[in-house]
């Protein structure tokens, strides 16, 4: 999710009642559940590092989420029993309906990058989200130690990180 600069675990582990779907309509919980008993993934995808955050999306992209959950993940009997919000949709080993993994989100990013002949990756992404957010805090006038608050708090990262 390059509005929100998320890792590819925690977009596997956002749940539909993680995402603010009220007031602003633009903001998703992030947070760590390393023994999460709902998940039935026998990897379990977890948040790296940092702290609990609410990260930022447009309000249009809550609708388009709100739009699948719906209309697409709703056709997917498996997805009733779980709240992950991103489900397979492939029957691959009885998998449709259930909450997507890293590495079928590796196989997509591989798919993309065979069409575009081009090799891009998740982590692609956060990097392209922190690059915009200099390039904005810049055009704002904002000073470096402010945006790189910005970016801590925005990442989930902690306040005295130096990443």
């Amino acid at each position: 999710m390059d509005q929100a600069g998320l890792r590819r675990s925690e977009v596997c582990k956002i749940k539909i009642s993680d995402c603010q779907f009220h007031d602003e309509y633009n903001k998703i919980k992030v947070y760590s559940t390393p023994d999460d008993k709902s998940d039935p993934r026998i990897n379990r995808p977890d948040k790296k590092t940092g702290r609990s955050h609410m990260s930022g999306i447009k309000p249009s992209l809550m609708k388009e989420i709100e739009f699948y959950i719906t209309h697409e993940r709703s056709k997917f009997e498996n997805s009733n029993g779980h709240d992950f919000l991103f489900v397979a949709e492939k029957n691959t080993h009885d998998t449709a309906g259930l909450p997507i993994t890293r590495e079928m989100i590796n196989y997509m990013f591989n798919r993309i990058s065979n069409a575009l002949n081009f090799k891009i990756h998740p982590h692609l992404l956060r990097h392209k989200w922190n690059e915009r957010l200099s390039e904005k805090a810049a055009l704002k006038g904002l000073d470096r130690e402010y945006t790189e608050d910005l970016r801590r708090n925005a990442m989930g990262w902690q306040p005295d990180s130096q990443m």
